[in-house]
């Protein structure tokens, strides 16, 4: 008897012919995208070009609002002109206007789940 025989009568029939496939292809293993955040970008923001037009938009269209800072509450609120934010707004850094620093915040909240800025 040779050695394929062996294996032939214990090998159970397979009634379904994608289940030949699969175990073939995919191993019965699921593959995920490893846990490090440029794989993670690279592979949600990067390669899917729905996910980048659905950032891109979001963080474009919360560039375009007018931000206020307002002291109070209810009626009572009054709009301040010169506090610190809204100094820290008009010039982020030397390289970036109010849009573009907003629209890159929001888009990197919305990459990583969390976005941070530091000033002076």
């Amino acid at each position: 008897m040779a050695w394929k025989e062996l294996f032939k009568k214990n090998t159970p029939v397979q009634k379904n012919r994608t289940s030949a496939m699969t175990v073939q292809y995919a191993a019965g293993q699921a593959r995920f995208t490893p846990r490090q955040y440029d794989q993670l970008a690279k592979e949600g923001y990067q390669k899917n070009v729905i996910a980048y037009r659905c950032i891109k938009l979001i963080s474009q269209n919360a560039a375009a609002v007018q931000w206020n800072v307002y002291q109070g509450t209810g009626s009572v609120r009054q709009k301040l002109e010169d506090h610190d934010l809204i100094l820290l707004l008009r010039q982020p850094n030397p390289l970036q206007g109010t849009a573009e620093f907003i629209e890159s915040v929001i888009a990197y909240y919305l990459i990583a789940g969390n976005s941070y800025s530091h000033s002076k």
